[in-house]
């Protein structure tokens, strides 16, 4: 488990680009995930970005209802922004992907190449309503507590 917080992360809290610095922590155990809203803006998009032990080494971000794809073998450089999944059929490298449904936040990653297609990495889940959060990794389901900073 990682025991600091990232340094791109420390820069998007810092960043003035945000409108309303705000922040979601969630806490389970001896594992903590920092969701910082609005922490990233790069090219006409909005991004949300999440800094946990289970996205080591770094801080992954995505745009609500895209997907936000990264270089192959450098997981922190945005290569692209599509709106469907079959846009990024050709893609080599991660796939970070955001959605607000109701109260539910979810930011998911994943890997996808041509030739074997998309493997989700891990999932984490924010039920706003109930401060209440999920990781899913594959058969790893752990629930955290959150709270809006």
């Amino acid at each position: 488990m990682r025991s600091a917080i990232s340094p791109l992360f420390l820069i998007l809290m810092a960043s003035p680009a945000m409108s309303a610095p705000s922040a979601i922590l969630c806490i389970a155990d001896d594992h903590t995930a920092i969701i910082q809203l609005e922490g990233l803006i790069m090219n006409g998009h909005t991004y949300n970005c999440i800094d946990a032990d289970f996205v080591d080494p770094y801080t992954p971000c995505a745009t609500v209802g895209a997907y936000t794809l990264y270089e192959d073998g450098s997981r922190a450089k945005i290569v692209g922004v599509v709106e469907r999944p079959e846009d990024y059929a050709d893609h080599t490298g991660g796939v970070m992907s955001h959605t607000m449904e109701g109260d539910n936040l979810t930011l998911t990653a994943g890997y996808t190449a041509p030739d074997s297609g998309y493997v989700e990495l891990w999932s984490f889940t924010v039920m706003l309503a109930t401060d209440a959060g999920v990781l899913t990794s594959g058969t790893l389901e752990r629930p955290y507590t959150c709270n809006r900073l």
